[in-house]
């Protein structure tokens, strides 16, 4: 019980101090899951993707899943309530009050100086799990030319691939997200279960 407790707190406080959206919770979600043992580097990555692609709000469904991979489905349930509870509040409080401050000179300077730090949450994350999936291995800081080549003989070509499919088909075709997700899931499927079958 101590245990569900404490992942109940870990999605109670990333989700009081979250701006920006679900997206914004992946660093200290992260961070707390390795930091408790609960998930391992890949399962984060695993969660994450599960939770994108699951319909519904990312933070609940992360905090789903996660209480329901530790604790089972009393855990799934608590760590989504954990997740809920400080939005729905604070939600109900600041819609309380906030149209009649939101032209404040302070409101707006605050809102001003949260704005690039959620950009930036959100890019280093993306750009932390660009690496660790284009990658076999784990990256290394580039010093040299040998560590440069060592580095890209490292790339997975076939999540590079992927990648690329993905980003065009947003970018220049507008494909809708959900059949983009659906179409990438095949073609892992084909990459990395079929082709290793055929040519194996």
């Amino acid at each position: 019980m101590n245990g569900l407790w404490s992942m109940f707190l870990v999605f109670f406080k990333t989700s009081i101090t979250t701006f920006g959206g679900g997206f914004a919770m992946i660093p200290l979600m992260t961070q707390e899951l390795l930091a408790h043992g609960w998930f391992t580097p890949a399962e984060v990555k695993d969660l994450i993707a599960l939770s994108v692609m699951t319909p519904g709000a990312f933070g609940s469904s992360a905090a789903a899943f996660a209480g329901m991979k530790v604790f089972g489905p009393m855990g799934a349930v608590v760590c989504a309530a954990g997740a809920v509870l400080p939005s729905a509040v604070l939600t109900a409080v600041v819609a309380r009050f906030f149209y009649g401050f939101q032209k404040h000179p302070l409101v707006q300077g605050a809102l001003s100086g949260i704005k690039p730090v959620v950009v930036g949450l959100i890019a280093g994350t993306a750009f932390k799990m660009l690496l660790e999936n284009l990658f076999f291995g784990k990256y290394v800081a580039i010093i040299g030319l040998d560590t440069l080549w060592s580095f890209f003989c490292t790339l997975d070509w076939r999540a590079v691939v992927i990648f690329v499919a993905a980003m065009v088909s947003l970018i220049k075709f507008k494909l809708d997200p959900v059949i983009m997700i659906l179409g990438c899931g095949v073609l892992g499927l084909v990459f990395y279960i079929l082709l290793p079958m055929v040519t194996g």
